[in-house]
């Protein structure tokens, strides 16, 4: 049997709590052994490519954006371009930045139109090389530290 996974759709939300877009993500089923989302990366852009980007109609979700999980093997050229830089945005982890391969495909990306987002922030903002590359910035904002967490 095939193992099942879900399409996880989250909205993402600015300042004052309007939608900015929409963070897709695989969750596993519970059958599955790893995480989809780096076992299978570009699966989940090729599915969105497919369904939602028409050749002659173009972006089917119209103003909306797209929050993707990326990977180091996620910004693949070829499969990038699948997507509109103006509806798409590659959340990375601010670990991979330090990989270099990974630093010039994000720079490669920018330069095209597409937006970075990156997850655990205060990494980020405490190496401010990586700033200028950055489109958008993911803070977990919980209510142990709330105040020094949006002051990030």
């Amino acid at each position: 049997m095939e193992a099942v996974n879900f399409i996880v759709r989250e909205p993402l939300l600015d300042t004052k709590g309007r939608i900015l877009g929409y963070g897709l993500t695989w969750q596993a089923g519970a059958d599955y052994v790893g995480d989809p989302n780096q076992k299978e990366p570009n699966l989940l852009i090729n599915m969105v490519a497919a369904r939602l980007h028409h050749a002659e109609s173009g972006w089917l979700l119209r103003d909306t954006t797209l929050f993707l999980d990326a990977f180091p093997s996620t910004l693949d050229p070829a499969t990038v371009a699948l997507l509109p830089p103006a509806h798409t945005v590659f959340a990375l982890n601010a670990v991979t930045l330090s990989d270099t391969t990974t630093l010039d495909a994000v720079k490669a990306l920018r330069e095209q139109g597409y937006g970075i987002s990156i997850k655990h922030a205060d990494m980020v903002v405490q190496n401010r090389v990586f700033l200028p590359l950055l489109t958008h910035m993911e803070v977990r904002v919980d209510s142990v530290d709330m105040a020094t967490q949006s002051k990030l």
